[in-house]
């Protein structure tokens, strides 16, 4: 190459096109090249021009490529004991003859020490291009890390040159892999998730918690108790550790609660709250809006009509916790509807009359006939009349229209309502 400085007829600015031509060759045959191009048409002042690459026009007659393998898994090392390794030879020179190549071994590894005896020739019959030979490390017990194998083959060419190639593998010594497990210790209120530390050794790993309850590097566990964890992880090369924990898990908490009324309402907005929780808890936490209480079983009173979350949070002697939600609605207003028909006739529908109430307080219901007698009388807020007098089926009331009276309560004070009642007997 030489440098022509700033003359511009021989600068190129790049957009480099890399050609690849490719022919099969016989040995020793002279062999033309030949190449046209062609300026498209530009509006710059260059013209095309072609580089070849050094040492390019190379067909590689023989060539050794080495595969290593070790529990599945490729590296570019070999260790004692662990996998093989595959040299594939290839050749391209004179493939249609037999031939037989000398192997010169080399390197630190001993043949038939460090690894399996490999020969000093190969043979490729006519038309072979490939054959191999197989290298197993041994494990010798001997500090002699990353020894070496060197394999050299080579051939005289039809030009009279000799084509030499080689390669190396290293044998190191085999890492035996040291586990940890992560927590090792403690006492826990909740499944715990253990984690496997790894060093040394050659993944992939293959992993056993508690006897293959576990397979992967983490594993959940809860049992109440002292509890042993084990774990039995095997590398790639086979070689294997153990580790055993000790973990204190304590017993489970269960959060429940109760509380009533059922119905909330501003009438009776005071609420008696009662723990449901297990035995095991010592602790009581009741969030009530923007108060906190800490007796097991509380009573509260709600100020404002609405829809409360009511916490209750326990906790054991070992500081262990537990919680549980529940909506409470307060109900503003009462609400009170009365039917109008009824049928009791005993055939399973709409047999009996009865006040639907939320959030009220029945004192008092008359139910009265056409002549003003009553035919039906109650003082609490279960209030069902069958359509018998005073609820006596033996003398049940004729079809017709009944007058009701109706007294109740609620947060707004007493009220009185009317109505009529439409008793159809089919």
């Amino acid at each position: 190459y030489v440098d022509h400085g700033q003359d511009s007829v021989f600068i190129f600015n790049g957009s480099t096109t890399v050609l690849t031509a490719k022919v099969a060759t016989i040995p020793c045959e002279t062999y033309h090249l030949r190449f046209a191009i062609a300026n498209g048409g530009d509006d710059t002042d260059e013209s095309p021009a072609v580089f070849l690459e050094a040492n390019s026009f190379n067909s590689e007659p023989l060539k050794i490529i080495p595969s290593i393998l070790y529990g599945g898994f490729t590296d570019s090392l070999l260790y004692e004991g662990c996998g093989f390794a595959k040299l594939i030879f290839r050749r391209t020179y004179n493939i249609q003859q037999t031939k037989t190549y000398n192997l010169i071994i080399s390197g630190t590894a001993q043949n038939g020490a460090d690894y399996s005896g490999i020969p000093n020739q190969i043979t490729f019959s006519a038309g072979q291009m490939y054959d191999t030979l197989t290298i197993t490390p041994v494990f010798d017990n001997l500090p002699d890390d990353n020894e070496t194998i060197t394999v050299t083959i080579g051939d005289t060419l039809c030009n009279g040159d000799f084509y030499e190639t080689q390669a190396t593998i290293k044998i190191s010594e085999t890492h035996n892999p040291k586990l940890t497990i992560v927590p090792d210790s403690g006492l826990y209120c909740d499944t715990v998730i253990f984690k496997s530390n790894i060093t040394g050794g050659f993944s992939p790993y293959t992993f056993s918690w508690n006897n293959g309850q576990g397979t992967d590097s983490i594993f959940h566990f809860y049992s109440e108790g002292l509890q042993t964890i084990t774990l039995n992880i095997t590398d790639a090369c086979g070689s294997s550790i153990h580790e055993t924990i000790s973990i204190d898990f304590k017993d489970v908490l269960i959060a429940d609660f109760s509380y009533l009324p059922d119905s909330v309402s501003m009438l009776n907005p005071e609420v008696n709250f009662t723990n449901l929780s297990s035995n095991n808890a010592i602790n009581w936490f009741w969030h009530f809006e923007n108060s906190v209480i800490n007796t097991e079983n509380p009573i509260y009173t709600f100020q404002l009509p609405g829809s409360y979350s009511v916490k209750l949070i326990i906790e054991n002697e070992f500081g262990c916790k537990e919680s549980i939600t529940k909506l409470i609605n307060v109900y503003d207003y009462g609400d009170i509807e009365f039917p109008n028909v009824f049928t009791p006739n005993d055939d399973g529908k709409n047999d009996i009359w009865f006040i639907k109430v939320k959030a009220v307080n029945i004192t008092e219901l008359k139910i009265f006939n056409r002549w003003g007698k009553c035919v039906y009388k109650c003082e609490n807020d279960n209030c069902i009349w069958n359509g018998g007098i005073m609820n006596n089926k033996d003398r049940m009331a004729t079809t017709g229209v009944y007058y009701f009276i109706v007294n109740y309560e609620d947060y707004k004070g007493n009220h009185t309502k009317t109505g009529f009642i439409q008793l159809f007997r089919e």
